[in-house]
């Protein structure tokens, strides 16, 4: 790929990449990979075969890097960050505010979801792609010691969350 685009390969390759998560959203770019001029399909992760005798698969699917990265910044200005950010293989697929039950509650996560984590910030209009309802992460997570909570789209005044994974008392 390196030769074909000389020094713009890389600038190239997240430009095709973007566009997918755009057009198509993170789940459909993970699933079916993004198409780049030049190329057949950029696979982005391995899915687990349905028959793990099939050996490349199989190397696809444990190639697959995933991570989990504290207090990441979601604008390229300010200091909004959220508590924990997951990745496949680079791409954000959920995030999570965490807050220990001493202090703060599961409801102080979701109003902060509600009120200040904005895929577009009021005002200024200004898009917080991790935030992006389709194009971004996945899955938002309300988490404290007892209770966890989720959103697929913060998008509108106020962002429903859905009881998960509760412990109980």
């Amino acid at each position: 790929m390196k030769n074909n685009f000389k020094g713009n390969w890389m600038s190239n390759l997240q430009l095709a990449l973007v566009k997918s998560l755009e057009v198509n959203g993170t789940v459909l770019t993970l699933r079916n990979g993004f198409q780049m001029a030049g190329y057949q399909t950029i696979t982005c992760s391995g899915h687990y075969p349905d028959d793990p005798r099939l050996p490349k698969l199989k190397n696809f699917y444990d190639n697959n890097i995933l991570r989990v990265m504290h207090q990441v910044h979601y604008q390229t200005a300010g200091n909004k960050s959220m508590d924990l950010v997951f990745f496949v293989n680079g791409i954000p697929v959920a995030t999570a505010e965490i807050k220990t039950d001493l202090t703060q509650s599961v409801q102080d996560a979701i109003r902060e979801y509600q009120d200040e984590r904005k895929p577009i910030e009021p005002g200024s209009n200004r898009k917080n792609f991790l935030l992006m309802y389709k194009r971004g992460a996945v899955v938002h997570f309300a988490i404290s010691e007892s209770e966890i909570w989720m959103c697929t789209n913060l998008e509108g005044n106020k962002p429903r969350f859905l009881p998960s994974f509760q412990q109980g008392d």
